[in-house]
């Protein structure tokens, strides 16, 4: 649910993380900063986690 449908979203919190971007491949999810391309943190996921990408 987008924060513009989900009347309890915090639009403050939603800016907090628009620098990152959000990637999980090989069962690892990493944030990478958007402008310098520098990862910020990175973790492992269980074995049965999902696989994708956010914005």
């Amino acid at each position: 649910m987008s924060a513009s449908t989900n009347p309890n979203a915090n639009p403050d919190a939603d800016r907090k993380y628009d620098h990152l971007l959000f990637a999980g491949t090989y069962g690892n999810v990493v944030a990478i900063d958007k402008q310098s391309g520098a990862t910020v943190w990175q973790t492992a996921l269980p074995k049965s986690s999902y696989t994708g990408t956010h914005k």
